[in-house]
C-alpha cells in the first residue's frame, strides 16, 4: 500500500502565493525594463559608430577639398560630429552600466526572496545555517520561476 502525505503543502503553496508570486511579477517588470535599456544602449552605440564614420568621411572630404575655406568648414563640421559621437558613446556606456547595476539588483532580489522564505519557516537559524539554506534554496527558486507555473490567489 502506498501512502502520500500532504502535510506542509498548504503552507508551501501559501508562501508561494504570498511571497514568490508578487516578487516574480516585480522581477518580470524589471527584466523587461532591463532588456529595453540594453536595446537603447545598443542603438546609441550604433549611432556613435555611424557618427564616427561620418566624421571620418567629412575629414577625408576636407583633406581633398581644394578651397581652403570650404575645407576648414568641413573640418569644423567633422570635429563637431566627432564630439557628438563621443557624447553618444558615453551615453551608451552609462546605459550599459545602469543595466548591469539593475541586473545585479535582480540577482540580489532572488537572494532576498530566498532569505524571506527561510526566515518564514525557520527564523531561529544562526547566520551560517541561514546562508546554507539560502544557497540551497536559490536553484529551487530559479527552477520554480523558470517553470512557468502560476499559483493563483484567492
Amino acid at each position: 500500500m502506498i501512502t502520500v502525505s500532504m502535510e506542509g503543502v498548504k503552507d508551501a503553496v501559501d508562501t508561494v502565493k504570498e511571497v514568490v508570486v508578487p516578487w516574480q511579477k516585480e522581477q518580470a517588470e524589471r527584466k523587461a525594463k532591463l532588456e529595453n535599456i540594453f536595446r537603447q544602449a545598443e542603438i546609441q552605440r550604433l549611432n556613435a559608430q555611424t557618427l564616427a564614420e561620418k566624421a571620418k568621411i567629412e575629414k577625408e572630404r576636407a583633406a581633398a577639398e581644394l578651397d581652403r575655406a570650404q575645407a576648414e568648414l568641413i573640418s569644423a563640421q567633422a570635429g563637431k560630429t566627432e564630439a557628438e559621437a563621443r557624447l553618444v558613446l558615453g551615453q551608451a556606456e552609462i546605459a550599459f552600466a545602469e543595466a548591469e547595476k539593475e541586473r545585479e539588483n535582480m540577482r540580489l532580489g532572488r537572494i532576498k526572496l530566498a532569505e524571506r522564505i527561510v526566515e518564514t519557516y525557520n527564523p531561529s537559524l544562526d547566520g551560517a545555517e541561514k546562508i546554507n539554506y539560502i544557497i540551497r534554496l536559490l536553484p529551487e527558486i530559479d527552477q520554480m520561476l523558470s517553470s512557468g507555473v502560476e499559483i493563483l490567489g484567492n
